[in-house]
């Protein structure tokens, strides 16, 4: 599915695969019950939701190796999102793997953050054929617990978000450096050379790029949050992934000069996100 179409789903303007079953979806243990507790913080759990589907997965190219049943999710409120104010991000380990889409359960997700109630995520399925994830919602509500109980679970709710948001400010200072954070073969170092340099020179900050390694060598490119690309110089099998606005595609085995100069490719996808 093209990126236009998953962007279009995520507006509800085309319908969406969550009532489908997917032939290549598993669980990789376990069921739900065991994954989901009935009590959270002093909390009971009112709704659950399982095998959730995320829409915009292919945007980000979800490496499920890195992924497994029942690791936590994190929901990231994107209201700069020029497509939907009230888009909902899904993170795992701090990487993006799709959005939630329109519909009950992105209001529920707002609902219960406005009432200050409590609701958890995990993964629940894998998909390796297509390289998705499902995950399990749980909403719990407030069921008669003491107002010093459930301010000591708010406060350390509070203290785990205070955490996260002082490292994503302390990134966004523009301190970091991808040379010294990452180690580089030769091919790496000279392409991500010219990326640092192409990066700075459309007025864009090198200091906020972000790179990690797949478990197959490949390097996923991130510009704070958002994914510029790919990139395999390790090994005989080489590729390059280019995101453009409808689509993903990827070009493969190719000397390294030809990469360099698809670089200008990147550069124009993150003028425009």
């Amino acid at each position: 599915m093209s990126l236009f179409n998953s962007i279009l789903e995520a507006l509800g303007l085309i319908s969406s695969p969550n009532n489908k079953i997917n032939p290549h979806a598993k669980k990789m243990k376990g069921d739900d019950s065991d994954l989901m507790p009935l009590e959270f913080e002093g909390l009971t759990l009112a709704y659950k939701y399982e095998s959730v589907n995320l829409a915009m997965t292919s945007m980000f190219d979800i490496d499920t190796s890195t992924l497994y049943y029942g690791m936590p999710v994190v929901f990231v409120h994107e209201s700069h999102n020029k497509y939907d104010k009230m888009a909902i991000l899904i993170e795992a380990r701090r990487k993006p793997i799709g959005y939630l889409y329109r519909g009950t359960i992105q209001d529920m997700v707002h609902d219960y953050v406005e009432k200050d109630f409590h609701f958890i995520g995990y993964i629940d399925g894998l998909d390796d054929y297509n390289e998705e994830a499902t995950i399990a919602i749980g909403f719990y509500n407030d069921s008669g617990i003491s107002y010093v109980d459930r301010a000591n679970a708010r406060e350390k709710r509070k203290k785990a978000d205070a955490i996260r948001d002082a490292e994503e400010a302390e990134f966004l200072k523009g301190n970091s450096n991808i040379f010294d954070d990452n180690q580089f073969n030769e091919n790496e170092l000279a392409f991500f050379k010219k990326l640092h340099d192409d990066v700075s020179k459309c007025g864009k900050n090198p200091a906020l790029l972000r790179i990690n390694r797949l478990s197959d060598k490949t390097l996923n490119v991130r510009y704070i949050s958002s994914q510029i690309g790919r990139i395999k110089l390790h090994g005989r099998k080489t590729r390059m992934q280019i995101l453009t606005e409808g689509e993903v595609k990827w070009i493969e085995d190719k000397p390294l000069e030809f990469y360099i100069e698809q670089i200008n490719e990147w550069i124009k996808y993150l003028i425009q996100i």
